[in-house]
Parts: structure tokens; sequence; C-alpha cells
């Protein structure tokens, strides 16, 4: 524990842990979003995710390059915001929203994450003694799951309580064993909307559609805003105390 004393090895524990809760808890929203609302195959919602994942490509290895010319405060604090304005960005969405809107805000995210996210992992690891170069990169892992699982369950619940909350006026006319379904989450709700529009009609069918749909992007909305809240709270953090100076090796032994 005393490693976290350093305020480089903290602060980039601390940086992981909300990187991967910001992208994991935007990627659980965004496939869903493909997939129920833009009318999107699993495996084509799967391949709209690839520019995220080739702008960290891209970037990822420019990242120590930025911090010898700018700073580490400069490029992670940076890296944060930009990456809140592709959550910001992305929060705009709507049920019409073009892919090529979308793809453009994973762009914007990506390239925060990463110019941010290889600094703050070789900062944790270049923290500590050569002797205990497992111990930083266990950390380095450890702090990538958790703030995944965080990311998910706490920005999940946050989708989950306004979905419900949303959709319960459009569901008092169903029974209480489809209502109950339909207000458990958007997939449910879904086939429910499918059977009203064969038994009720398919006006009725398609008023439910929209109305969960319309649910379903006002949970997301709260939970992109949820999530770049604590970017820009992460992002304060690193301009107020991540080191911009280089490590001297002979310190740390």
């Amino acid at each position: 524990m005393s490693f976290f004393s350093n305020p480089r090895f903290a602060i980039g524990s601390l940086g992981i842990s909300v990187n991967f809760l910001a992208m994991f808890s935007m990627f659980f929203m965004l496939t869903q979003y493909l997939q129920y609302v833009n009318g999107y195959s699993p495996l084509a919602a799967g391949i709209r995710g690839v520019p995220f994942a080739l702008t960290l490509v891209a970037l990822s290895p420019r990242g120590p390059k930025l911090v010898h010319r700018f700073g580490a405060k400069r490029v992670v604090g940076g890296g944060f915001i930009v990456m809140a304005m592709g959550l910001l960005l992305m929060s705009t969405t709507s049920r019409t929203t073009d892919y090529w809107q979308v793809g453009l805000f994973l762009v914007i995210m990506a390239s925060g994450v990463g110019v941010a996210m290889p600094n703050l992992s070789s900062g944790i690891v270049q923290s500590v003694p050569l002797n205990k170069a497992g111990v930083g990169s266990a950390v380095n892992d450890t702090t990538r799951e958790v703030g995944g699982a965080i990311g998910i369950a706490l920005i999940g619940s946050v989708v989950n309580s306004i979905y419900r909350n949303n959709i319960e006026s459009a569901l008092t006319t169903l029974p209480d064993s489809a209502r109950d379904a339909a207000g458990d989450n958007i997939a449910k709700a879904l086939v429910v909307s499918d059977k009203v529009g064969q038994t009720l009609g398919v006006d009725a069918g398609e008023n439910l559609r929209v109305a969960v749909q319309n649910a379903f992007m006002d949970g997301m909305h709260g939970g992109l805003y949820v999530a770049a809240v604590l970017v820009i709270v992460c992002a304060v953090i690193v301009f107020k105390k991540l080191p911009d100076e280089e490590i001297d090796p002979a310190s740390l032994n």
C-alpha cells in the first residue's frame, strides 16, 4: 500500500479505473443502442465499434512522445477532457441519429483514451522499483478490471433506473406479466411490443416500441452524463496532482 503514497502511482491507478469505467459503461449502452434502437444485428453492432479500436491503435504509440513534449499533466488531463467531450457528444444521439455521427463521437472519445491510458499505465509501472515490477503490473491490471466492473454496475443502474421510471406510463394498460417484463429492460420490452402489435394492432405495437426506445435513450443519456462527470472530476485531479517531471530510475532503488 505504500506505493499509493506516490502521486504518479496513485493517480495512475485512479485514472486507469476511471478510463475503463467510462469505456465499459459506454460500450454497455452503445451495443444496446445500436441493436435495440437502430436495429443492427449483434455482429453489425460490434463492427460499428471498430473506429474506437482503430483510433486507439493509431494514437496510443504517440502518447509518450506527447508527454515528453508537453508534460504528463497536460497530455493525460487533456485526454480526460477529450474523453468527456466524446461522452457528452454521445449523449446528443437520438433514435434517428445517423451512424456516421456515432462513429465520429467514438473517435473523439478514443482519442482521449489513446493519449491518456498508456501514460497512466507506464506511470504505474515506472513508479515502483524493478524488483517490484510485478506488483505494478498487477495493480495496473486490477484497476482495469475494477473500473470496468464498477462502470457497468454504476452506470447500468443509472440507465435502468431512468428507463423504468420513464416507461411506466406507457405500460399501464398491459397485463401484469407483460408490464413486469417490459419494465425490466429494453430487450424484453421490444418483445412485448411485438406481441402487442400482433394482438392490438400495428399502431399500438409501434407506439409502445417508440415509447420503449425513448425511455432507453433517456436512461442512456443519464448514464453518459454521469460517466462524463466522473471523467471530468478525474481530469481535475490529474491537472492538480499528477507530477510533470520525468521519473529518475535511481530514485526507485
